[in-house]
């Protein structure tokens, strides 16, 4: 047996998965491509991978700006996780359903997907990922289909980290956004920001009567009316 064969073995041995998890947070996302509704337009092509990194980015920034508006501060690091792996599912699942056009038993789906690659770092690491991956769920109805255990991990996160979730799904939100603008700004599609702005303006306008800070720094007055300004 090669030297550096044996050296993964031992690497494996000693933390189970992680080579594996490593790699494919690596990989497998670049062969999602999203906005697959206006692939027939020449818009920028964006796929997981790159989604999950700047939206990462994009909550830093968002996370800073709100910081001093929430006391106790927010778990900044929980929500930074769960962007980071929030997709992986669909990467596991080669797939990405636009906005509103999710079929019932997807999400379900691409949990399973996801733990059945994040489970083998074992209990002493796999529940941190799961929390934070569960975090999209938080501010809805968690499908009885999930395991019981998801369930009740996801209304322990609606009861004592709302905020995050607040924060979670306004950053989302803020994301699709910024890709809408872009291809407006660059007259590659003209349908994409109408769209968003009329899925999300109400999201926004809610979030902002329940989250420190987002009206007075991000969701602010100007912004919003010459958003609401550019829906049909």
């Amino acid at each position: 047996m090669e030297i550096a064969e044996k050296k993964i073995i031992g690497i494996e041995k000693s933390w189970a998965g992680v080579s594996d998890v490593w790699l494919t947070a690596q990989t497998i996302l670049t062969g999602v491509t999203r906005w697959s509704r206006y692939q027939n337009t020449p818009i920028r092509q964006q796929n997981d991978l790159q989604h999950s990194y700047s939206i990462a980015i994009l909550a830093k920034i968002f996370l800073e700006k709100i910081d001093r508006y929430n006391i106790p501060t927010l778990d900044k690091e929980l929500i930074i996780t769960a962007f980071l792996v929030h997709d992986h599912g669909e990467g596991e699942l080669k797939r990405d359903y636009p906005y509103g056009h999710k079929p019932s038993n997807s999400d379900l789906e691409e949990y399973l997907a996801f733990c059945k690659r994040y489970e083998q770092l074992g209990p002493a690491v796999f529940p941190s990922f799961e929390r934070a991956y569960l975090l999209q769920y938080a501010l809805e109805d968690l499908k009885l289909d999930f395991p019981v255990s998801a369930q009740m991990t996801t209304k322990s996160l609606t009861a004592y980290k709302r905020k995050e979730a607040l924060c979670f799904t306004a950053i989302e939100i803020w994301d699709y956004l910024l890709y809408a603008l872009e291809q407006d700004a660059a007259k590659t599609n003209d349908i994409i920001l109408s769209n968003v702005l009329k899925n999300h303006v109400h999201r926004l306008d809610d979030i902002a009567l329940q989250l420190s800070g987002f009206k007075q720094e991000i969701w602010t007055d100007e912004i919003s009316e010459s958003l609401k300004a550019l829906i049909d």
